[in-house]
């Protein structure tokens, strides 16, 4: 009956986003952030986490003071606006043939909020079940970075700013939000291809763009390089 936003971010994450290069951390800032891009773990998708939807105790109360016009049996000639709580938004055609439905059932406005009621609490209660099957397997990702034995333990900072050099080099905007809110900025193969190209940044001939010459040939060494043609 709803279009509900189910996606939510952790308070667990305080660490800010580290300079790109410096491997550095620092504020309390990083909330939504993936280990590749200066976080802790736990990606921020959208908004904060299972918004409560149902509001509970307003639509009681709301049900409450509507009783009192709903004296008559059978259904209204129109429903009043039905209460669906805070941070709730009601997709409209639904509602719309919630209406209808309701109307040809004939019940009454309690009767048809209870209904309501019933529906919001029941979509809260799964977008409360996906955050949390979310937020566990992202634990997972950033338990098996951490403990790798390439990209994690003693190396984990030195990769991770390797990351940080890569992206701040090439990444763009758009795909620092890929990596946060996919949670694959936590995935240790992300990491690992991340933190190779970054290491190779600090190779002289790379970080200054300059062009690769081939080795002299022995001949070169021996008579001079042949002259140029323009």
């Amino acid at each position: 009956m709803a279009e509900e936003n189910t996606a939510g971010g952790s308070d667990e994450i305080t660490a800010n986003s580290a300079e790109a290069g410096t491997g550095t951390t620092q504020g309390t800032d990083a909330e939504g952030k993936t280990l590749a891009t200066g976080g802790e773990g736990t990606p921020e998708a959208d908004g904060k986490k299972a918004d409560d939807a149902g509001a509970e105790g307003t639509q009681e109360a709301e049900a409450g003071k509507k009783a009192d016009t709903d004296a008559s049996d059978g259904a209204p000639e129109k429903y009043e606006e039905f209460a669906f709580g805070e941070d709730f938004v009601p997709n409209a055609e639904q509602v719309e043939v919630f209406t209808g439905l309701a109307k040809e059932l004939e019940l009454t406005q309690v009767q048809a909020q209870k209904l309501v009621d019933f529906r919001i609490a029941e979509e809260k209660a799964q977008a409360e079940a996906k955050w949390d099957e979310w937020t566990k397997g992202q634990d997972e990702l950033v338990a098996a970075t951490k403990t790798d034995k390439e990209i994690g333990g003693e190396n984990l900072e030195k990769n991770l700013a390797h990351v940080g050099a890569f992206i701040k080099k090439f990444g763009t905007s758009e795909f620092v939000d890929l990596l946060d809110t996919t949670g694959a900025g936590n995935h240790v193969e992300i990491i690992r291809v991340l933190a190779r190209a970054g290491a190779l940044l600090a190779e002289d001939g790379i970080t200054s763009g300059a062009a690769a010459h081939p080795p002299a040939s022995q001949a070169d060494i021996l008579y001079g390089s042949p002259p140029t043609t323009k």
